[in-house]
């Protein structure tokens, strides 16, 4: 099993999930493998998934906040074309800086409208803080989503990204645009240049948990008598007959459920009152581990390759990749977003499947309340691609020429004891007639023939070991009894007479010895 390292990686072990509602999936047409016709059709180009960069303005005005006030702001618009059935990924960053002691809530929002000005998508990712949170003032979010024309027509889609300050007191927050040439840090809007043919995505959600949850019917980890995880698993795409790459990107939010003295002098009325922790004057906080897993499954539904990408949290205005999460009362929602990029595994059994799962952990402080969110997944690079020849009952050298004249690259052996003769391929990963990128490694499972172990019980030890030697085994010598009687004969033999197996492989006599 191979495990893609993404952004940092450490195996750990996963808690229990706990039940946790998936919003109904949106996703393009099956992105089926085509006819061999159109595999050997000339003009099929391979590519990488391609954005188009839209970066906020230099001169882009501040946001003004005022006290318990709402009000959304326009920061940027991107336009771009769709044909009929396409789907594009628009992604955004709001990196934005807020005045010491504003105590401030910020939405980042990012929400698409059809050429008429109807709406056909959203997602958004806010969160609640206090100034100076995590040392710094500066802050930074991204959310992603998919875009799909269902029409019948082209459409000219617009994509804005929104967002509000709301303070304690009135005052500005400062939007950063980014430096020429510059995506790590600034505030940009990207969406995709071409179809994402084959892309999906999901949403999860409480069933009808408010913002305010008084109700009780949203859903928490963490503190006593919950789960401590939530695993939101069962996620199964299937990445494109000539997708050599893939890239995931998920957005969830938290809330940290705090109370001051047990909601004795009040606390925070996003989590209903049961589900509260026990924070003193809002010092205390939610702590925990997450991660974004796409796993490669071979034909059986066994994993064949992980992949995991951990969430990216600001700090003194640097981002940087975490596996735990600390969410403080002063902050007390808390947006994770993820990002993973990994090859599809051609050594997969032919198979390009993945399973999805967005693992959230709870390991101290006030219980967690899951807000919801998104994942969305495309084919970012495409190869040319090759049918597997079909290589079984050919000796190597057979098989490694059928193997690069159609395209494709060998890979070294794995051998097995058979009846059939030494060197014949006895099977191959990825199967005949699958269609893999071109330049993909086909692995052979080849023939090492097998030796018929000799019967030795009851012969002198040198007779024993020169027919085992004889059979193209190697004898060792496992047991033996104090017999002096018949010393020096064989009693026993591990594996027994006639038995078939690897050459080379040992056979373990028994014999007895004199010790008088």
């Amino acid at each position: 099993m191979g495990y893609q390292v993404s952004r940092g990686l450490r195996v750990v072990l996963l808690v229990a999930p706990i039940a946790f509602l998936l919003g109904a999936g949106s996703a393009t047409a099956d992105y089926a493998a085509p006819t061999a016709a159109a595999v050997r059709a000339a003009g099929q180009v391979p590519g990488t998934s391609a954005f188009t960069y839209v970066p906020l303005p230099d001169n882009a005005p501040p946001v003004t906040m005022h006290k318990d006030e709402e009000d959304q702001s326009v920061l940027m618009t991107g336009d771009f074309g769709m044909r009929p059935g396409e789907t594009h990924r628009v992604i955004d960053q709001l990196d934005v800086r807020i005045p010491s002691g504003a105590g401030t809530e910020v939405d980042n929002k990012i929400i698409c409208k059809d050429q008429s000005g109807n709406e056909v998508n959203q997602v958004s990712s806010g969160t609640n803080l206090g100034a100076g949170v995590n040392g710094s003032n500066a802050y930074q979010w991204n959310v992603s989503m998919l875009i799909t024309n269902a029409t019948q027509t082209g459409e000219i889609y617009s994509c804005q990204i929104v967002t509000y300050a709301r303070s304690s007191h009135t005052g500005v927050m400062d939007v950063l645009p980014p430096a020429p040439g510059q995506t790590t840090y600034g505030t940009w809007l990207k969406f995709s240049s071409d179809n994402e043919a084959g892309a999906q995505e999901w949403s999860f959600f409480t069933p009808s948990c408010p913002p305010e949850d008084s109700t009780g019917i949203c859903e928490y980890i963490g503190g006593s008598g919950r789960s401590s995880a939530a695993n939101l698993v069962g996620l199964d795409w299937r990445a494109g007959y000539d997708a050599t790459t893939f890239d995931a990107v998920a957005t969830f939010q938290i809330t940290d459920c705090w109370a001051h003295f047990g909601g004795l002098f009040g606390g925070t009325d996003a989590c209903a009152p049961n589900d509260r922790g026990d924070g003193i004057f809002g010092q205390s906080s939610a702590e925990g581990e997450t991660w974004l897993e796409v796993d490669q499954l071979s034909p059986d539904g066994s994993v064949c390759a992980v992949n995991r990408a951990y969430s990216e949290e600001s700090t003194n205005g640097q981002i940087q990749l975490s596996e735990s999460y600390y969410d403080s009362d002063n902050q007390h929602h808390l947006p994770l977003y993820y990002e993973l990029s990994a090859p599809v595994d051609p050594l997969c059994g032919g198979s390009r499947l993945f399973r999805l799962d967005l693992h959230i952990g709870w390991t101290a402080g006030n219980p967690v309340k899951l807000d919801g969110g998104n994942i969305n997944v495309i084919n970012s690079v495409r190869g040319f691609t090759r049918f597997v020849p079909d290589v079984i009952g050919l000796t190597q050298a057979q098989a490694d020429g059928a193997i690069e004249a159609a395209g494709l690259t060998t890979f070294p052996p794995e051998y097995i004891a058979s009846t059939a003769p030494v060197g014949t391929v006895l099977d191959e990963n990825s199967p005949a007639g699958t269609i893999e990128p071109a330049g993909s490694p086909v692995e052979l499972t080849l023939s090492l023939g097998y030796a018929t172990v000799p019967n030795v019980v009851g012969d002198p030890v040198a007779r024993a070991d020169a027919a085992i030697r004889s059979a193209g085994l190697t004898p060792t010598i496992n047991s033996s009894v104090s017999n002096c009687v018949h010393p020096g004969i064989v009693l026993g033999q591990t594996p027994p007479g006639g038995t078939q197996v690897a050459p080379g492989s040992t056979v373990g006599i028994g014999i007895t010895v004199c010790t008088r």
